[in-house]
C-alpha cells in the first residue's frame, strides 16, 4: 500500500500517537490510530488469506524501517513487557525521557561559532522562529556572562540580551559613530557636544585615538582639550559632533595602548579618588562576580547562594547603572556615597516615567 501522507509526516504523526498513548500499543493499535498509514487491523473472526497475510508483512516491515529512522534520529520505540504479563500491559511505547536531549557542553570557540551563525539566522527578514532564537540567544549569552536561567529566569535573560546584547544608542549615534570612525583613521579632529552621565552638557574638541564596542557600549578614547587629557566618551552620550576646523591631522602618542584603555571596564577609569563599593550578587547573577566583577574581591558567599564582593571603583556612575541593569538582582550595600547614587538614579528614572520611586 502507498503511504497517503509524507514520510516525515508520518513519522511525526507516529511519535505523536506514542506519546499520547495512556498505556503501551500493539501494533493493531497503532494501525487504527494511524488513520490506515499501517493499513488496518485484522478480522480476529476471518482468516487471513495469502494475500491479506503478504499485505500484512508489507505494513509491518515499513513500521520496523520507520522505527529504525526514528532511533537513528535517537526516538527509539521500545517494547515492553513479555508473553507472561497481561496483555494491556504489552506493547510498544515511547517514554518522553528517551527523547531528552543531553547536556551540551561547548568550547568558547565552539560558542562563539554557535552565537554567530544564529545571530546571522535571527537577522533574515521574516525568519519564522526569530522570536524563540533570540530567546535561545538570550539564554546562551546570559549563561557566558555568568547569569544562572536554569530555574525559569527567561525574563532575566531577555533582559541581559536587551541590555548588553545590542550597542546603547542616542539620537545622533549612527552619525556620530560613522564621523569617529573616519577620524580615527584618517587622524582628524572632531568638535562635539557632549551629555556627561550627570547630565552636564558641555562643547569639546577632541583628537579620537580608537574605537570600540564592550558590553553593548561605543566608546572613543581621545584627548580632549577641555580636560586636556586623555578621555574616555561614550558615544551614544554626543549630542551632536562634527569636523572640527582649523588644524590638520593630528599624531597619536607613540605609548598609547588601545588594548589597554579598551579592556578597562568604565567604572575603572579615572575621573575621582578611588572609591571601594561593596555589592550584594543574588542567585541568579552570582556567577557575574567573576565574569563582569572580574577585578571585584568577593567578601563571602550566603546559604541561599548570594555573593558579597567589594569593587574599586574610580568612575561611580557606570558601576550603578550596571546594578542597575541587573533588574534588582543585585544591590549596593556601602558605602553611603555609592548607596545615595543609586537612590538618587533610581528616583530619577522613577519621576521621568511618571511614578514615585520605589
Amino acid at each position: 500500500m502507498r503511504s497517503r501522507t509524507p514520510p516525515a509526516q508520518r513519522l511525526l504523526t507516529l511519535v505523536a500517537v506514542l506519546l499520547d498513548a495512556r498505556r503501551p500499543l500493539t501494533f493493531a493499535d497503532i494501525q487504527g490510530l494511524m488513520d490506515g498509514e499501517y493499513g488496518v487491523p485484522p478480522d480476529p473472526d476471518r482468516e487471513a488469506d495469502e494475500a491479506a497475510r503478504r499485505a500484512f508483512d508489507s505494513v509491518r516491515r515499513k513500521f520496523e524501517r520507520d522505527k529504525a529512522l526514528l532511533a537513528e534520529a535517537g526516538i527509539r520505540i521500545r517494547w515492553a513487557g513479555s508473553d507472561e504479563d497481561e496483555p494491556e500491559t504489552r506493547g510498544y511505547l515511547l517514554d518522553p525521557a528517551d527523547m531528552r536531549m543531553a547536556d551540551v557542553r561547548l568550547e568558547p570557540a565552539e560558542l562563539r561559532v554557535l552565537l554567530a551563525a544564529a545571530s546571522l539566522a535571527g537577522g533574515i527578514d521574516d525568519f519564522p522562529l526569530r522570536e524563540d532564537l533570540r530567546l535561545a540567544l538570550a539564554k546562551v549569552q546570559a549563561a557566558c556572562a555568568g547569569i544562572d536561567t536554569g530555574r525559569g529566569d527567561d525574563p532575566l535573560a531577555a533582559g541581559w540580551h536587551f541590555h548588553h546584547g545590542h550597542a546603547v544608542r542616542g539620537p545622533a549615534t549612527a552619525e556620530a559613530l560613522e564621523l569617529l570612525g573616519d577620524a580615527v583613521v584618517n587622524r582628524t579632529r572632531v568638535r562635539m557636544t557632549y551629555r556627561t552621565g550627570r547630565g552636564e552638557v558641555t562643547e569639546r574638541e577632541v583628537r579620537p585615538y580608537g574605537l570600540w564596542l564592550r558590553h553593548g557600549v561605543w566608546s572613543v578614547v581621545a584627548w580632549c582639550g577641555l580636560r586636556e587629557a586623555v578621555r574616555v566618551f561614550d558615544v551614544h552620550r554626543v549630542v551632536s559632533a562634527e569636523a572640527a576646523s582649523g588644524p590638520g591631522a593630528f599624531d597619536v602618542p607613540e605609548d598609547f595602548d588601545l588594548a589597554a584603555w579598551s579592556s578597562r571596564e568604565p567604572w575603572e577609569l579615572d575621573v575621582h579618588p578611588p572609591i571601594e563599593v561593596r555589592l550584594r550578587l543574588d542567585r541568579a547573577v552570582a556567577g557575574l562576580a567573576d565574569a563582569i566583577f572580574g577585578t571585584g574581591r568577593r567578601t563571602g558567599t550566603g546559604p541561599d547562594g548570594v555573593v558579597d564582593l567589594v569593587v574599586r571603583a574610580t568612575n561611580l556612575d557606570p558601576l550603578i547603572g550596571l546594578v542597575l541593569s541587573l533588574w534588582g538582582r543585585a544591590r549596593v550595600l556601602g558605602p553611603p556615597e555609592a548607596a545615595g547614587r543609586l537612590a538618587e538614579r533610581v528616583a530619577s528614572l522613577a519621576a521621568a516615567h511618571g511614578g514615585g520611586a520605589p
